[in-house]
């Protein structure tokens, strides 16, 4: 039986502009255990080391977790040259490994780093990359044979054996956009110029909603009108589309809601967070407030 992931204060990570979404959770838990673990920094077993800090804690938390969601966000071939790129300045020798005289291969070095003043040790760097020692090594190998010509994968013109990917073309986008209009239709409240910072006019969908939850209705929707074995965008790319296709449907701020009683209720759910039978009873009465306020609306639209 697993554990429950932990609840972290995205306050004191510096972290409350993020949405505590499930990817971004499990982001936070990931790279929370790598960092408890002092044991992962190769660097504390050097010697004359007057800071006990490990490496990555010298970054800190939330300038790592960003550079981690940087890297995660990069398309394939994006991300191999930037490894790559930073390969080249990391190289620190190239000794010949006499071991092998027949075959006299170059052995490679890298000083890793965060910046040019913080030095990362190699455990540290993967796990800031999403790097294993196969796929790093790889992208070693691939620089030292061909620079920063783009890695080609060996199916490469073939038939993909695999469908497990959407290309997303312009009927996708257009399934996607016109989902999300008609569900701000339907759920937003449009509020023209209401917030101090809007700059145009945008549809605020209820505080309770989240890119999760609503990238879960969008795949129910999906699969009512196509066959199960049919692949459907991920979740990031649902996002992604979001943001550029409609950009003005937003979620309401908390402290904007309209409704008191929901502040009330989120409040309330948020303070019995450590009481799982009380937080259910909470969010039970928070749901049926929902529900009731979802048919006085349709009533008057």
């Amino acid at each position: 039986m697993s554990s429950a992931t932990p609840v972290y204060n995205f306050i004191e990570l510096g972290l409350e502009e993020y949405e505590e979404n499930e990817m971004v959770l499990d982001v936070v838990h990931d790279l929370m255990t790598f960092f408890k673990d002092s044991t992962n920094c190769t660097y504390q077993n050097s010697s004359n080391k007057k800071d006990l800090r490990t490496c990555f804690e010298k970054v800190g938390f939330k300038r790592f977790f960003e550079r981690h969601l940087e890297l995660k966000a990069l398309e394939k071939h994006e991300f191999e040259l930037h490894i790559k790129s930073q390969l080249m300045v990391f190289e620190i020798s190239n000794e010949k490994d006499e071991k092998n005289e027949k075959d006299k291969k170059s052995r490679h070095s890298y000083r890793y780093s965060f910046n040019i003043s913080l030095p990362l040790c190699k455990p540290a760097y993967m796990k800031l990359c999403n790097l294993n020692d196969y796929k790093l090594l790889t992208l070693q190998t691939h620089l030292q044979e061909n620079g920063l010509i783009e890695r080609t994968h060996g199916n490469t013109g073939r038939v993909s054996r695999q469908n497990s990917k959407v290309f997303v073309d312009f009927n996708i986008t257009s399934s996607v956009k016109e989902y999300l209009v008609q569900y701000g239709t339907i759920y937003g409240l449009p509020s023209p110029m209401r917030h101090r910072n809007d700059s145009g006019n945008f549809i605020y969908l209820p505080t309770g909603e989240n890119y999760t939850s609503i990238y879960k209705k969008y795949k129910e929707d999906f699969y009512l009108e196509h066959d199960e074995s049919e692949t459907i965008i991920s979740y990031s790319t649902f996002r992604r589309l979001w943001h550029e296709l409609i950009p003005n449907l937003k979620f309401q701020p908390s402290a904007s809601d309209l409704c008191e009683k929901c502040v009330e209720f989120k409040a309330k759910m948020q303070a019995a967070k450590s009481d799982i039978d009380k937080y259910n009873i909470i969010k039970d009465q928070y749901e049926e407030h929902h529900k009731a306020a979802d048919l006085e609306r349709k009533h008057y639209n």
